[in-house]
Formats: structure tokens, C-alpha cells, sequence
């Protein structure tokens, strides 16, 4: 299809030690002169160097946070409870085997648990006294030596175990609250390593496979908007490796959400009520979803900060977990809006008008886009202008949509596509109906696109639309690729849309020329010349 143009016109390297000869002095003394030049490449060099010493002081600084107030009540609880007690073999012993159950210290090397035994102070409680109390900041990991301990999450017993066991490392690794409180149950002794010694250990043995996590990363359809810049920011920051046996519960229904987990190998299942057995095993309880390798678990929650289910390993279970406090310092409050919008962002990058849309546009149109939740067979009701497909399956007759497709009303339908674009149905199926695990979608209306398009003037929503599509058009063809924001506005403005049936003839060589042709869809061919020579034109060709 030709668009036709109706009218005519329109610190430096050295050491810097003592000693030396004269030739070497002066060297020196030439760099630092040429280092103190604005824009030298010494100095160029010497503000790169300080750049990346701060990104690494500003990175250890957010997963070895500095004490605070809010460190106190811990540190005070415990400080009575101190006793000199002293590590034989036999202790470090029975407590690396220990750590080595522990979810967190499973992947973990030997030399890395020594480390942390070796931070260890002793502690000792009498019965019903609280080792950790829910809602304190914690500061440290502990390790019952003797004695037992019962876990409690608000008031309720989720179990009881004997010595030995570890326990106080979700606080620690997620940044969070202590999400449970534990109580001695009788006389008991537990050795406890600073919190700052803990995170350090996990931290150096994480940053040996955080190649591989990035990878999996790339994987994970929460992040599917993220730019890789992100995703390396999230893979540096907030990722924590844990390691979990079959039977074990990783989160409790009801609980404070300070994790979004992965599961990079075994099998997971996601369980409605239930009640937990002294040892701290779930029984009872409906399994709602069976969830394998590369699903992510914990998102639902982002905008409660409560679990609406329990998780509960059926095979053993690697995960990689994500910091929601970090999170939450990288991308903002609202983390479910704004991996939402990003998600929306990356799908609409396909389509050729939201690509030509300014900053400010696109801003508007995935703020004033609404989300929608739909059970399963629910229909999406009102008059629907632009939709994509967050989660879940839609369909109505033999249209099927799946999660990263997008559609249009028919309206705009008609006028958008001037190329062919990806995961695009040609409109907004009549009457869709949510898939058998239900559906969500952002969704814009007329009002929507209407907000958006404020910045064209006096234009209709149509017609708006129309003249994005134009420019969008106009940016394949490689005369205009270089021109001006302002001046392709104004000369998309010109432009007309005529359709051409298969061998109709466009124009006639000898014709007079009064307008100027870029082809916007489909191809022609050229004859020119007595000897007939011909040539084949595509979309963008002028």
C-alpha cells in the first residue's frame, strides 16, 4: 500500500615509593601534571577508577547494612544471656553437621562453615524464654547446641525440635524482620555468629556462580521487561542460593513475604491450609498448583506482603531467592505496578506506534493502562481499545491468545499495521473468555489513548493514532530515518493512505509526477526503459 504526499514543497600508574632517578621523577611528575588536565585520558581513567570503588562500596554497603536503632532490641535480649564457653572438636563437629542441613549452608564448602563456626559465641536460655522474637530486626544466625526449641508465628507453634538445629537466616540473607519467634522449651544452649559474618560468607560463595544465576535470570517471566543493566543489578544484589529437602516447608501461609523464590531444580507444590506436625511438617491442606524447574513463586503477594499459601518441597530443591528490601530500593514501593509496567513496555515495544510515541506518551499509556484479574471462563466485559496478556490463556472461538500477545480494537485495526509485527492478533477477540486457570491483563480504553495523545493538539483518538502510524511507517523508510521529531510530524501530516488491488498499475512512466509514493506495505515492481529491466520494491522503499 503507497503512502502518497499530496503538494509539492513540504591517578595515574606508578607506585609512587621512594627513591628513584631523575628521568623517573620527572616521569611521574609529567603524569600527575597531565592526570590534574579536565578530560585528560589520565583523568579520564583515574574518575573510572574511583566510579567503580564507590559502585562496590554502595554494593557491600546494602548486603552488610550498618547497626541502627532498629538493631538494638536483639543485641540487648541476647547480651544476658552470654556464658564463656569453649569450641573443642567435638562442638565444631556436631554443628558443621548441622549447618549442613541448614537450607541456607547446604551448597556452602567446608572451609566457608568453618569460617562461620569459628565468629560463633555461646548463648544460654532458660525455658520459655525467646531466643528470636518476631518483628525484631536480627543480627544473628544461630545453632542450638542442647536442649530444644519451639518455632511460633504469631502466637501459633509450627514445631518443635531438638538440638541440633540452625535456625534465623531468613531475617539475615532477606533483610527483613524476624518472621517468626523462637522459644526455648527447656534449658538450652545455642552458639550464634554475628549477622555481618554470615552474610560475608554467602556473599563470597553466591559471587562464584553469579554467572550462572544471570543465566537463569533470563529465564524468569517476572523480569521479562527488565533490561539486562537490571537484571545484573538484581543478580549482584539480591539473589540468595538455598537448598531444601522434600517434605520441608520454604514459606508458611500467612506469613510476611520477604522472598521471591525460584526454583532452579526439583519439584514444589503450593498448598491451601493444613496444619504442621510437632517436627514441623504440613498435613492436610488442598495442593492448588504443582509448580517444576523455572517457575517463580511468591509474586501474588507483592502487593499484600502476606502469603496466601504455604510452599512445601516435594523433591529436594534448589532456589534461588530475590530480596524484596532490595528490590524494593532498586525499583520503588510498588513492585507488582512496576514489573507490571515493564512487562506491558517490553510486549509494546513490537508495536510500531507505541515505539514513535515520546517518552511522556508512553508514560501515560502504562500508568492509565487498568489490570485486570479474570477467574476461569470469566469474560472480559466493556469496550476494549488495547489489551495484552500478562498471565494465563484467552480465548474466544479459534482465537487463542497466551501470555505476551496483544490486540486491538478493530478501529484502530484497520489503520496500525502498516509492517507486519510480532505475537499481534488483528483485533480484540469478541466476547474472550479467560483460559481454565484464569487470566491477567492490562487493558486501555478510548479515555486512555485519549490521555495520551494530549500532546498532538486538537486530534480525535483516531486520528492520533493515525498519525503515529504514519510516522511509524515513515521511520522504515531510510530517507526519513534521519529527519527531525518535529519535521516528520509535520509531513506525516501530508500523507495519504491508498490501497492498490494485485497488478493494478500505481503510476506510468512519461506521467506527469505530482505526487511523491512510499511504499507502506506489500511490494511492486518497476519497469523502466525500452529493454523492460524491472526491480522488486519492499516496505520502506520510496
Amino acid at each position: 500500500m503507497p503512502v502518497r504526499i499530496e503538494g509539492g514543497d513540504g591517578g595515574n600508574g606508578s607506585d609512587g615509593g621512594d627513591g628513584g632517578d631523575e628521568s623517573c621523577s620527572k616521569e611521574n611528575s609529567s603524569q600527575e601534571e597531565a592526570a590534574r588536565e579536565p578530560n585528560s585520558p589520565l583523568q579520564r581513567s583515574e574518575t573510572a577508577k574511583r566510579r567503580k570503588r564507590r559502585m562496590r562500596t554502595q554494593t557491600v554497603g546494602r548486603l552488610m547494612p550498618r547497626r541502627g536503632k532498629e538493631d538494638n532490641a536483639e543485641r540487648t535480649r541476647l547480651a544476658p544471656h552470654k556464658r564463656e564457653k569453649e569450641k573443642d572438636e567435638d562442638t565444631r563437629r556436631v554443628l558443621i553437621a548441622g549447618m549442613k542441613a541448614n537450607r541456607f549452608c547446604k551448597t556452602m564448602p567446608d572451609d566457608a562453615l568453618h569460617k562461620l563456626f569459628d565468629s560463633m559465641e555461646y548463648f544460654f536460655f532458660e525455658a520459655g524464654e525467646a531466643i528470636v522474637q518476631q518483628g525484631e530486626t536480627g543480627v544473628c544466625f544461630f545453632c542450638s547446641h542442647t536442649g530444644a526449641t519451639r518455632m511460633e508465628i504469631d502466637g501459633k507453634v509450627i514445631s518443635e525440635r531438638k538440638a541440633v538445629c540452625c535456625f534465623g537466616g531468613v531475617a539475615l540473607m532477606y533483610h527483613s524482620q524476624r518472621t517468626s519467634s523462637v522459644i526455648a522449651v527447656e534449658e538450652t544452649g545455642v552458639w550464634a555468629a554475628p549477622g555481618e559474618v554470615f552474610r560475608q560468607v554467602l556473599k563470597e560463595h553466591y559471587e562464584a556462580h553469579q554467572d550462572e544465576n544471570m543465566r537463569f535470570l533470563d529465564n524468569i517471566s517476572l523480569f521479562d521487561g527488565l533490561s539486562p543493566q537490571q537484571k545484573a543489578r538484581i543478580a549482584t544484589m539480591a539473589l540468595v542460593i538455598e537448598k531444601v529437602a522434600p517434605g520441608e516447608v520454604v514459606a508458611v501461609q500467612g506469613s510476611q513475604l520477604v522472598s521471591l523464590f525460584v526454583i532452579k531444580t526439583g519439584k514444589m507444590r503450593r498448598v491451601l491450609g493444613g496444619t504442621f506436625n510437632d517436627d514441623g511438617t504440613l498435613v492436610g491442606g488442598e495442593t492448588v498448583t504443582e509448580l517444576t524447574t523455572g517457575r517463580c513463586f511468591g509474586e501474588r503477594a507483592l502487593s499484600t506482603g502476606k502469603l496466601t499459601y504455604s510452599f512445601v518441597a516435594d523433591t529436594e530443591c534448589e532456589l534461588i531467592g530475590v530480596r524484596i528490601e532490595l528490590l524494593r530500593q532498586a525499583f520503588g514501593e510498588d513492585l507488582a505496578g512496576t514489573f507490571q509496567r515493564l512487562f506491558v513496555g517490553s510486549v509494546l515495544q513490537q508495536f510500531p506506534v507505541y515505539v514513535h510515541m515520546g517518552p511522556s506518551q508512553r508514560a501515560k499509556l502504562l500508568h492509565s493502562m487498568e489490570a485486570r484479574a479474570l477467574k476461569a471462563g470469566e469474560q472480559l466485559e466493556g469496550t476494549v481499545k488495547l489489551l495484552v496478556l500478562t498471565e494465563g490463556e484467552m480465548s474466544s472461538g479459534d482465537v487463542k491468545l497466551v501470555r505476551g500477545d496483544w490486540c486491538q480494537d478493530e478501529s484502530l485495526s484497520s489503520m496500525q499495521q502498516l509492517r507486519s509485527v510480532q505475537n499481534c492478533k488483528p483485533c480484540v477477540p469478541s466476547s474472550p473468555k479467560a483460559g481454565p486457570a484464569g487470566c491477567s491483563v492490562v487493558v486501555a480504553t478510548s479515555e486512555t489513548l485519549k490521555k495520551c495523545f494530549e500532546g498532538l493538539g486538537d486530534l480525535t483518538c483516531k486520528d492520533a493514532f493515525e498519525q503515529l502510524s504514519k510516522i511509524s511507517a515513515m521511520k522504515t523508510a531510510p530517507m526519513f530515518r534521519y529527519l527531525g521529531s518535529s519535521s516528520t510530524s509535520e509531513l506525516a501530516k501530508r500523507l495519504k493512505l491508498v490501497r492498490f488491488q494485485r497488478g493494478e498499475v500505481v503510476f506510468t512512466e512519461g506521467d506527469k509526477a505530482t505526487n511523491f509514493f512510499m511504499l507502506a506495505q506489500g511490494e511492486v515492481v518497476t519497469y523502466s526503459g525500452k529493454a523492460g529491466a524491472r526491480t522488486i520494491h519492499g516496505p520502506g522503499s520510496c
